[in-house]
């Protein structure tokens, strides 16, 4: 049996840290007979996953004196006694108040958590960073009385299709043993109360969809009883409905909407209560009118939404249909991005970090790249040049050996088009550059990585100009299909031992494809199938699923990711 008192030895990114754990042979969870030494052990287990999806924000700290069967209380302020390396920030509440809310950067912040008798983390929607801007939007689905988790599943999965037709990529994750969260990355450009519109909109369109399945009633004599918000393993959020909560931050500005399974009776919809600004609550009144409402309210739904959305920087990455798991394909391995800085690069940087990887991104400005490193967290980092610069190379392989000691993945991202107009009038200077960077210098890049001890797989980034005529872009999808073949080429000298790929988008909403979308964004969502331009993310699932063992039987193949362009 263990003492009264003990210490762990925690490894984390400074070294090992001795953590001291008192009562560790106390009772946590009952039913089970698992003990804080226990509980302890696990977080210690799982500190990966768990930084990728709680680190590097305020948390708050749901800690409970006895079992989790007795009363527990929430905790935001460091405590005294707090150890050195236990990181905070200073927040600011919706009331103007200011304190510090502790951030958990390594394992050995969590059990010392545990220590402090935590069960339940409560991140906040925001980085540490900038915490009055979310990276996240995310709804709470919370069953009522007499229903369950059966119920709260189609719920999410009909939101899941709003969120997505709204251009977003939802991740779904249990709450408590009832509800569940739905979570959304987004671009960190928009303010608390932005994002609650926005959200307020998806839950009136989800309302609409589904009136005898779900509300977004705030009082509970119209909607039934709400299950107690602190009980344990339940969001604080729960049993409170969208509207209600006064627009702020962290899990008090989340803006989770109670979208709850309707009770039999039939509820009558309340109003927007009076505590959002005037011009926000007849906005969210609006959207809860009657009337030729269904087709105006999902299009305002998708403005809202699509406002918001951007390169999926940030932001907890749950594999929906692995419901309450966070899938960790590429714990362990290192991957370099070139061109990782913004748009498609940085959206599969974000991916692999979130799966547990290490990154290295490339990119032609050290503004850029140092954003992006502070976005990934402390598994990225970056080093600045140009694609075709053989002495750049040189530098980041040099890097990758020095902070890792080994490369696992390489993903040729790195991609110009100068030119824009007629292939006949396009000068022979620019097609040299395009071609020495898109083609020549991917080729390079292949071949150094390669010597680096390159172990296990390769993306290149072509495009679907590479299939088609490209007006105005016509060399550019040259070198995207000469992108094509040498991905066959290099998948044929380097298999068995690694595989070659390549992805194939259309367009995507980044800066560099500007020009093909920009004032005409409908015309162009309209030639695809599912009827909206594509995100980065829609490029960095794809790259992910090449990258991983998941696709251990594909090589020399490239994906076209086109929304439904080709079926039409």
């Amino acid at each position: 049996m263990p003492s009264a008192r003990t210490a762990l030895t925690v490894a984390g990114p400074h070294g090992d840290r001795e953590v001291a754990l008192s009562s560790p042979d106390r009772v946590v969870f009952p039913e089970a007979g698992i003990t804080k030494l226990e509980l302890a052990e696990y977080f210690m287990q799982v500190s990966a996953p768990f930084l990728a999806a709680n680190g590097r924000r305020p948390v708050s700290l749901e800690r409970f004196g006895d079992t989790v069967a007795g009363e527990g209380f929430f905790s935001k302020n460091p405590p005294r006694g707090a150890p050195d390396y236990l990181e905070q920030v200073e927040v600011t509440y919706p009331s103007g108040r200011r304190h510090p809310q502790i951030v958990l950067t390594e394992p050995a912040s969590i059990v010392w958590a545990v220590q402090m008798n935590t069960v339940v983390f409560h991140p906040w929607a925001s980085l540490a960073g900038d915490t009055d801007t979310p990276v996240e939007l995310r709804i709470d689905l919370d069953p009522q009385p007499g229903t369950g988790f059966a119920e709260a599943v189609p719920a999410a999965t009909e939101l899941r299709e709003v969120l997505r037709e709204a251009g977003l990529e939802p991740r779904l994750k249990t709450s408590g043993n009832r509800g569940i969260h739905v979570f959304a990355p987004i671009v960190p450009a928009h303010e608390f109360l932005d994002v609650r519109h926005a959200v307020i909109a998806a839950a009136r369109e989800l309302e609409r969809r589904m009136p005898r399945r779900v509300t977004t009633s705030w009082w509970k004599e119209e909607r039934g009883e709400v299950h107690h918000p602190h009980r344990p393993g339940a969001s604080p959020g729960a049993g409170r409905p969208l509207g209600r909560r006064r627009p702020g931050r962290g899990r008090d500005g989340d803006a989770p909407a109670v979208v709850g399974a309707r009770p039999r009776r039939r509820a009558r919809r309340a109003a927007v209560p009076a505590r959002l600004p005037e011009d926000a609550g007849r906005a969210a009144a609006r959207a809860a009118e009657p009337g030729e409402e269904g087709a105006e309210r999902a299009r305002r739904a998708r403005a809202l939404a699509e406002d918001i959305n951007g390169d999926c920087r940030g932001g907890v990455r749950i594999l929906a249909g692995t419901i309450g798991a966070i899938v960790q394909r590429f714990e362990g391995k290192v991957a370099l991005i070139t061109g990782g800085s913004r748009g498609i690069g940085l959206g599969i940087a974000q991916r692999l970090v979130d799966e547990g990887a290490s990154v290295v991104i490339t990119g032609r400005k050290q503004e850029s790249l140092d954003q992006a490193v502070a976005t990934l967290g402390e598994r990225a980092s970056a080093v600045a040049g140009k694609a075709d610069d053989a002495e750049h190379r040189a530098r980041v392989f040099e890097h990758i050996a020095q902070r890792h000691g080994r490369i696992d993945h390489l993903i040729n991202n790195a991609g110009i088009n100068p030119v824009y107009g007629p292939l006949l009038q396009t000068d022979p200077a620019a097609v040299q550059k395009i071609l020495g960077v898109n083609v020549v210098a991917m080729m390079e890049w292949t071949r150094d990585a390669v010597a680096a001890g390159l172990s296990t797989s390769i993306v290149n980034l072509s495009s679907m100009s590479a299939f088609s005529a490209s007006p105005g872009i016509a060399f550019y999808g040259v070198s995207k299909a000469a992108v094509v073949n040498l991905t066959i080429q290099l998948a044929n000298e380097l298999g068995p031992d690694i595989r070659v790929n390549a992805v194939a988008p259309a367009v995507i909403k980044t800066d560099f494809a500007k020009a093909l979308y920009e004032g005409r964004e409908a015309d162009v969502a309209g030639g695809y199938g599912l009827k909206r331009i594509g995100v980065p993310a829609d490029v960095a699932g794809p790259v992910a699923f090449l990258l991983s063992e998941d696709a251990g039987w594909i090589t020399g193949q490239t994906l076209v990711i086109d929304g439904g362009g080709r079926a039409r």
